[in-house]
């Protein structure tokens, strides 16, 4: 799992949006989908179901939960490098 992939996540999960998120990240739908994709492979489960729900399920919003904290984390350790 890589920082990059976490903001993808992150930025889909906040906007409810792919196209959005994209705009957000100056990146194509494309390019955010298949971070998804990857990222969803990599830990073994879907973690969008359905990006334009207005709720997280219990284990998506665990996962937003944990990703946003391990993000905050990862960026401020990049910055006080």
């Amino acid at each position: 799992m890589e920082l990059s992939q976490l903001e993808v996540f992150l930025a889909v999960a906040r906007e409810r949006r792919f196209s959005r998120a994209a705009e957000k990240l100056f990146r194509t739908q494309s390019a955010v989908s298949q971070t998804i994709h990857k990222l969803e492979g990599e830990l073994g489960e879907a973690l969008l179901t359905a990006p334009r729900a207005k709720e997280f399920s219990p284990t998506q919003e665990k996962c937003f939960t944990s990703m946003r904290k391990s993000y905050s984390t990862c960026a401020l350790r990049r910055r006080n490098r």
